[in-house]
């Protein structure tokens, strides 16, 4: 299980190949269950590792570190 994900788009606009992300984040397992949340429905594959990073800086700095079981990026 990992806190976020990506799945590899592509779609042509004006007869080029875009290839983007559709990058979503965890929401929570355990008793009740989320689905992953929407972040960016085509994110452009050159901001997909910032935008990782930058989530897991957030999370590393303001994030749960009491009780690892709800140490995960929720919303």
């Amino acid at each position: 299980m990992h806190d976020m994900g990506a799945i590899a788009k592509t779609r042509i606009v004006n007869g080029k190949v875009q290839r983007r992300f559709c990058f979503l984040r965890r929401r929570g397992l355990g008793s009740v269950p989320y689905k992953a949340k929407l972040f960016d429905a085509f994110l452009p594959e050159e901001e997909l590792l910032p935008t990782m990073q930058a989530i897991s800086r957030v999370f590393a700095r303001l994030g749960e570190k009491r009780n690892r079981a709800r140490a995960r990026i929720k919303s």
